[in-house]
């Protein structure tokens, strides 16, 4: 198999995982909604928000480093990485795990039993998603899919049996996800043949410190800057406006998922490609924004079309206030999708100071934009300032990839120089292939 079909054969099945993926999750909250007193269902919401937390958190540490470093590697050491980083996701699971259990001694209500659920089960749902990411780091991303197809099946059997003995509660859903997520992961383990290594967890992250806090103030900054979006549009323009603010943004919602599904791919193939030249790295990289950022207009396109009664089977009596940010959502994916192509790059080269840099720069421009234009014009105005800014932004986040292409190019080209002077003037014009030493 030529390597742009192995490309292709890695990528479809990354889009059929995080499919999977985010159908599972769909469907149990979903299920939830549907089934839950609406205060339950609350509760349930809040749980899951946890562990989505403890999830983005463990994904920083343990896989994203993994993805990085390990995706061209020999078998050898992606063994040792993958023993390392499913180590580091079980020690995270059972510190996370314990503080969910003392959490839900302060709280006595049902979030205080899905808390106990989610202590319980925490170490083996980080597990299986640290496994998730191992495999395609090791171009094994059918594995992956029928890893979390396994899981989704488990859940399904799960949720029928507390309906057909009318147990269906916060606690018992949670805790059924939870366990047959667990169960996964210790499938997961059995086919890759890799056995967890949590004592060898403080190396883990010693070796990968710089990499780890650099990527860990880039998840807060994200967070940190889409929430107070919220809160300044809800501020400015009430609550309402926040709803419809939401309601654009569920619009959007496969697009995210597949832009998700993609960058779980990208990233390690982008580790493959700059072990072949930076060059690679690059078209690729622009390929990748170029295609999703086309996704993203007919993406737009197809939401502006849908009749009255399709949306507003969708999204109800919320469905005329999405539709006015239809524009300028198109316009924001656009953006997303010329910065995230940029952002791929950046963490295939380990760059995470250049990407922290980036998002330093530009989340608060396009805090300060959707504030301004909430002030002035609620959602509809915050929308458009955040999209703006977005498009801006893209050239920070492009201007800082070409610098870590250079600065890996120089590296290189010194190496080289220092281990055989003589190969000095061969250099100036030659693509250089390398990765990031783990």
């Amino acid at each position: 198999m030529n390597s742009r079909k192995a490309m292709g054969v890695r990528l479809g099945w990354g889009l059929a995982d995080q499919a999977t993926s985010s159908l599972t999750n769909f469907a149990a909250g979903l299920i939830a909604a549907r089934s839950l007193p609406p205060s339950e269902f609350g509760s349930f919401a809040i749980v899951f928000s946890v562990y989505v937390l403890v999830l983005s958190l463990c994904r920083t540490i343990s896989t994203d480093p993994l993805v990085v470093y390990f995706s061209a590697a020999p078998e050898r050491d992606w063994r040792r990485g993958t023993a390392s980083a499913t180590g580091v996701a079980i020690c995270l699971g059972v510190a996370s795990g314990g503080l969910c259990l003392l959490a839900a001694k302060a709280v006595d209500s049902s979030i205080g039993t899905g808390l106990i659920a989610l202590g319980v089960t925490l170490p083996g749902l980080l597990f299986q998603d640290a496994w998730r990411y191992a495999f395609f780091a090791g171009g094994r991303g059918s594995k992956a899919f029928l890893n979390d197809l396994t899981w989704g099946l488990l859940l399904l059997i799960w949720i029928g049996f507390l309906f057909s003995r009318d147990l269906l509660s916060v606690g018992q859903l949670v805790l059924g996800w939870g366990i047959t997520g667990s169960i996964a992961g210790v499938i997961a383990a059995v086919h890759g043949g890799v056995t967890p290594a949590p004592a060898q967890s403080l190396e883990w992250l010693r070796r990968h410190r710089e990499f780890v806090m650099r990527y860990l103030g880039e998840s807060g900054v994200v967070m940190v800057a889409n929430q107070l979006v919220i809160v300044s549009i809800a501020a400015f323009g009430g609550l309402a406006e926040a709803g419809a603010f939401r309601a654009g943004q569920l619009l959007f919602g496969p697009l995210n998922i597949l832009f998700q599904s993609s960058t779980l791919v990208a990233v390690p193939e982008g580790a493959r490609l700059l072990s072949v030249s930076t060059d690679r790295l690059k078209t690729f990289c622009t390929l990748f924004a170029a295609s999703f950022a086309l996704t993203g207009v007919l993406a737009g396109v197809l939401a502006w079309s849908l009749p009255a009664s399709v949306g507003t089977s969708i999204l109800g009596e919320n469905w005329d206030a999405a539709r006015r940010l239809v524009l300028a959502l198109t316009v924001g994916s656009v953006g997303a999708a010329f910065y995230t192509g940029a952002g791929v790059g950046l963490k295939s080269m380990a760059a995470a100071h250049l990407a922290l840099r980036s998002r330093l720069i530009v989340a608060p421009l396009s805090l300060v934009a959707a504030t301004i234009g909430a002030a002035y014009l609620g959602a509809y105005g915050a929308v458009w300032g955040m999209s703006i800014v977005g498009i801006a932004g893209s050239f920070v986040w492009w201007s800082n990839f070409s610098r870590a292409l250079n600065q890996h190019d120089h590296r290189a080209r010194v190496a080289i120089r220092n281990a055989n002077p003589t190969t000095a003037l061969q250099l100036d014009d030659a693509p250089i292939s390398g990765h990031p030493t783990p």
